[in-house]
């Protein structure tokens, strides 16, 4: 049996049965501990710190990269040759060579104008020395109206500001939100660490091909080669639409889970 699914600020630091694990970061603000392996402790280039912060994982310590970051002041635009995003993190750990359902509980803070816009993924089959790092799903406002937007499916990149070029699918249709509303978000692998799926708040998302993907619809799809197969599991949280100010404070990951499906 399972234990009790954990939301945010849960009592228990985690929880790790045979087939099942749980982390609802319950520990002092400070480094993630709890047997995550920072990402930028692996690529200190690539991606930014994350930490806990009254109960949740938060882009802690943003702007720890050498370089120009990117200001937002004409609007959302960076140029990712030039610039640097801030804000934007992940963790993993090992999880054994099952089939998994990885989930977080995205804390829900969103609007790209909202000043507080932090996304949220589970990240699946790491392999930190590919391009990839992980794999996840983004949920964006890719509309800019603060009340709907799209899951994002790809590679993390790694600089984060590749992102875009390991971008392979997006939700067939929208989700509705309502800001501050926290959402489960989840990731399941089949055969073998080879396909995945998408969920939404415990229903299978559709999604449709980009960038010239073919379009899966419900069925599971191929993940990449570089990652098939990935042993480790985590998360990412992506605050760089945050305000400066305050992007170290707002919460992006409430909760964490993952179950063993094999």
């Amino acid at each position: 049996m399972e234990p009790a699914r954990l939301t945010a600020n849960g009592t228990i630091l985690n929880v790790r049965t045979q087939n099942y694990y749980v982390d609802a970061f319950g520990r002092p603000d400070g480094r993630l501990r709890g047997g995550w392996t920072d990402g930028h402790l692996v690529h200190p280039a690539g991606m930014e710190p994350l930490g806990i912060t009254s109960g949740a994982v938060t882009a802690r310590n943003p702007g720890q990269r050498a370089g120009t970051y990117a200001t937002y002041e004409d609007g959302t635009e960076y140029d990712p040759d030039t610039e640097l995003i801030a804000g934007v993190g992940a963790a993993w750990q090992s999880f054994g060579t099952t089939d998994v359902h990885v989930e977080v509980d995205w804390a829900g803070n969103y609007g790209n104008e909202s000043g507080h816009h932090v996304e949220a993924t589970p990240l699946v089959c790491v392999r930190p020395a590919t391009g990839y790092v992980g794999w996840g799903a983004w949920p964006v406002d890719l509309l800019g109206t603060g009340t709907s937007g799209l899951l994002l499916v790809g590679g993390m990149g790694n600089p984060v500001e590749d992102f875009g070029d390991y971008l392979h699918y997006l939700s067939a249709s929208s989700f509705s939100h309502t800001d501050g509303t926290q959402r489960t978000i989840g990731i399941r692998t089949h055969d073998n660490m080879t396909k995945f799926t998408v969920w939404l708040d415990g229903s299978q998302v559709a999604l449709a091909g980009a960038g010239g993907t073919a379009s899966p619809g419900l069925d599971p799809a191929p993940l990449p080669a570089a990652l098939a197969g990935g042993t480790l599991h985590g998360f990412e949280v992506d605050a760089h639409l945050a305000d400066a100010g305050t992007m170290a404070a707002v919460a992006g990951v409430n909760a964490w889970r993952l179950r063993q499906l094999s």
